[in-house]
């Protein structure tokens, strides 16, 4: 196959066709996600010319329009089944009596892990001084 073949062989999605594939709330955090994959190279995309609008909380964002090639389909399957799961938020700490009693879970990691958890944070500024005059 030449190098003008391959090319016209190859199907590409816009980014707009992809984002309407998702509710409009979780719009942004897919166009992040994309915008990430494409930086790391899990998937190509070329911007064009055009513009979308993406809705989110601190107003609309407007991006240019990408073409994104074929490999985006598998990827956006993905993320439509994340998104219907309900992924839950859960510490890494937390765990079932089942798995403890089966022996998935070690309790004394699981333990050590809570212990550090509720150990106090680091401060993340410097606390004030308080000037005082010399006179």
């Amino acid at each position: 196959m030449t190098q003008p073949e391959q090319r016209a062989a190859m199907t590409y999605t816009r980014l707009s066709d992809v984002l309407a594939q998702f509710p409009e709330d979780k719009r942004y955090t897919i166009y992040m996600r994309l915008k990430r994959q494409i930086r790391s190279g899990e998937l190509r995309g070329v911007p064009t010319p055009e513009w979308v609008t993406i809705p989110r909380k601190g107003g609309p964002l407007r991006v240019s329009e990408l073409l994104i090639d074929s490999a985006v389909d598998a990827w956006i399957q993905d993320a439509l089944a994340e998104f219907s799961a309900g992924k839950k938020r859960q510490s890494s700490y937390v765990v079932n009596a089942e798995d403890i009693v089966s022996g998935k879970v070690d309790f004394a990691e699981a333990a050590q892990r809570y212990r550090e958890s509720l150990q106090p944070k680091k401060a993340k500024r410097k606390p004030r001084t308080v000037k005082t005059k010399v006179e």
